[in-house]
């Protein structure tokens, strides 16, 4: 029995260890999934359009970006 004595003493170090490596390997892979619905959201051009600028408005600003 001495065998099963030492891999108990090794081994629950050894499952805190996987588990911890499983549980940042689901979180990296869940950053990934997110990181490709934003860059798939970003070049599908999915959201809300900016609002017409008026006449007026889009005059005073040019006026305001060639000084």
């Amino acid at each position: 029995m001495q065998g099963a004595e030492a891999v108990d003493e090794g081994g629950a170090a050894t499952v805190m260890a996987r588990n911890a490596f499983a549980a940042a390997h689901s979180v990296y892979a869940m950053s990934l999934w997110d990181t490709g619905a934003a860059l798939s959201e970003f070049a599908h051009g999915e959201g809300v359009p900016p609002p017409p600028l008026e006449a007026g408005t889009a005059k005073a600003t040019m006026q305001g970006a060639s000084r």
